[in-house]
């Protein structure tokens, strides 16, 4: 797989529409509770490292705000999925605000759609899937156990297989969690873009800063 430079990774500014309670209190679904989440073009945000790491960091006051903030990128170009692992860990920022990975992104009969599966640090998984900006929880927050190691600055792996007719089985640090299906149009189809994805709780830029890692 293609690994992502400083040069190659962009981020996608928008706004995508969600609902329900937030990544960070548990609830439902897996963004916000505002029903809008701000996608913001950040490209210093993502730094290739010597070491193959991907750092992302910010503490810019300006993605504060009462329902938090969603930054991604996407990196590479689309290309058949056939399975996808990636070491995270995030260092600094709310224990239970998500990040983790986008694949299978791509235009579907005139649509932005893609997947995503999410972490965070207080020992939970979630998976879902956004199409023109309305977010669909295919997998609410849930525990992965003894499988992940909590805390801050903790490695864990992510890693996504594609069985075919748009279904996906997601394991964490080697352990399956969940065979899920993409199963309304339009469907993904195991082809796209892939990238990251970091959730900005409420509170975290409060004088702190929120930092995760990604290797491919």
């Amino acid at each position: 797989m293609k690994k992502p430079g400083i040069l190659t990774i962009t981020i996608t500014a928008g706004v995508l529409l969600f609902a329900c309670l937030s990544p960070y209190e548990g609830g439902p679904a897996d963004f916000g509770e505002s029903g809008r989440e701000n996608f913001v073009k950040v490209p210093a945000a993502f730094q290739a490292q010597e070491d193959n790491w991907i750092r992302f960091f910010t503490n810019d006051p300006r993605y504060r705000g009462g329902s938090g903030y969603t930054l991604w990128t996407l990196f590479g170009s689309e290309t058949t999925f056939t399975d996808r692992s990636v070491i995270v860990k995030k260092s600094q920022g709310s224990q239970i605000a998500g990040y983790g990975i986008i694949f299978c992104h791509a235009e579907r009969q005139g649509k932005e759609i893609m997947l995503t599966a999410m972490v965070r640090n207080s020992g939970d998984y979630a998976i879902g899937k956004v199409t023109d900006g309305a977010y669909e929880a295919l997998k609410t927050w849930t525990s992965a156990g003894t499988s992940f190691d909590k805390g801050s600055g903790l490695p864990n792996t992510i890693k996504v297989e594609y069985r075919g007719e748009n279904r996906y089985e997601l394991f964490i640090n080697g352990t399956s969690m969940e065979t899920f299906y993409d199963a309304d149009e339009p469907y993904c189809e195991g082809y796209g873009r892939d990238g990251y994805v970091v959730v900005i709780a409420p509170g975290d830029l409060n004088g702190s800063s929120v930092e995760v890692f990604f290797k491919e």
